[in-house]
């Protein structure tokens, strides 16, 4: 384990001791402790402490209270945002985010049985003391992903670790230890009570990271699809693309694959389905929209690069999936984006009003739109230059059409 130094860190480390100063305890937890003992950089803190939230707005009279009601603030110092979250205790309330009753009587110790891993249990104090009551340390030495204590009361206390689980396994290409996996199975139904936009995170998570492939084997060997929404309609979808799989780094690339393998189900389907957002939606149909061209017009179609601009990696990632034995190095589509006359429809040397001037009697209508695409598709495969002179010449020999 290296020593690990950043601003954010010890800003950090500056939180705790005003915690400390004030009589109470304080340490770091979760993920960032992991990422320590991984020498993997630390994206962001959270804190674990004895005192109240009471306390906490005494000491930090700026902080957020983001989920007041479990014992978690927000402080922002140094333009970095710290969650820092009361002792949590035994009792767990009933309630749909699966939250835990929150005491000052709490320890650290009792906070920490309550983790979701032996990796994520594992606290740590402002001289990088770990604190390890469930052997997290030899777990993450080892590779294994483990449940504190029994993993049915762990699932039973919120389901999403299931699926924590193997988001976990495709970030760090861990192993499951037999209990927790045996009990992933069997609680595999309890994922139908979480709300799809939590599942949605998890699983995009699990789509985009390294070891995609080992956790999407897992996850259908464990039959967990079965409980997710639009694949428990499919049982072999998944299947069908798990020895070959790569990352994909956004959930619309995950529906765009989907889609094209079970075309059936729409990508309005898939998108009603998981809750996506509009920007998801457009963006899975124009990857979809650009495989279905490359298939009916070749892939060396500058206009194809054009249209998916922002997204050529995305369509790359799909592409690749969905055609292992066709191999189009990136760089080919990179060099063909390079080369293009332009790259929006922004950068077209005439605009709308000025196809409306050259016909002031005819009314505005969808003609400007049609006029506008066609010389941009034009422009782009290099039937006319980008210049002014040159488009309104071919506008006026090739007026819209009047009834």
């Amino acid at each position: 384990m290296k020593e690990y130094n950043s601003d954010l860190l010890q800003t950090g480390i500056d939180i705790i001791e005003q915690i400390n100063k004030r009589g109470f305890e304080a340490y770091f937890v979760g993920g960032c402790v992991r990422d320590y003992v991984l020498s993997l950089p630390i994206k962001d803190i959270d804190i674990t402490t004895s005192a109240t939230t009471d306390d906490l707005a005494h000491i930090f009279p700026k902080l957020i209270p983001i989920g007041i009601d479990h014992g978690t603030v927000l402080v922002r110092q140094h333009d970095y945002s710290f969650e820092i979250t009361t002792y949590r205790g035994e009792q767990m309330d009933n309630t749909k985010d699966h939250s835990f009753n929150v005491s000052q009587t709490c320890s650290l110790e009792e906070d920490l049985k309550h983790r979701d891993f032996t990796m994520n249990a594992i606290a740590m104090d402002t001289d990088m003391k770990l604190i390890d009551f469930h052997e997290g340390l030899k777990d993450i030495q080892s590779g294994v992903i483990r449940s504190v204590g029994n993993p049915s009361e762990r699932i039973q206390e919120d389901p999403l670790r299931i699926m924590r689980a193997i988001r976990f396994m495709s970030q760090f290409g861990f192993t499951i230890e037999a209990q927790t996996k045996r009990a992933m199975h069997y609680s595999a139904a309890l994922l139908t009570s979480v709300a799809v936009e939590r599942l949605l995170a998890e699983c995009e998570s699990i789509f985009a990271k390294t070891h995609c492939k080992k956790a999407v084997e897992q996850l259908t060997e464990l039959e967990l699809d079965c409980f997710l929404p639009i694949f428990s309609k499919e049982p072999n979808l998944l299947l069908e693309v798990s020895s070959d799989i790569q990352p994909l780094k956004s959930f619309a690339e995950v529906i765009a694959v989907m889609h094209m393998l079970a075309p059936h189900h729409t990508i309005s389907a898939w998108c009603n389905a998981w809750k996506c957002s509009n920007k998801q939606k457009k963006k899975a149909k124009k990857i979809v929209h650009a495989c279905n061209d490359v298939r009916d017009n070749g892939l060396l179609n500058q206009f194809l690069i054009y249209k998916l601009h922002d997204d050529l990696d995305s369509f790359y990632r799909v592409y690749s999936t969905l055609h292992k034995d066709q191999n189009i190095p990136i760089e080919t589509l990179y060099g063909i984006q390079k080369e293009l006359p332009m790259t929006s429809r922004d950068e077209l040397a005439i605009k709308g009003n000025d196809i409306i001037r050259l016909f002031p009697t005819i009314k505005p209508g969808k003609w400007i739109e049609d006029i506008l695409s066609t010389i941009e598709y034009k422009v782009v495969m290099r039937e006319l230059p980008n210049t002014i002179i040159s488009l309104k010449e071919w506008i006026i020999c090739n007026p819209p059409e009047t009834n």
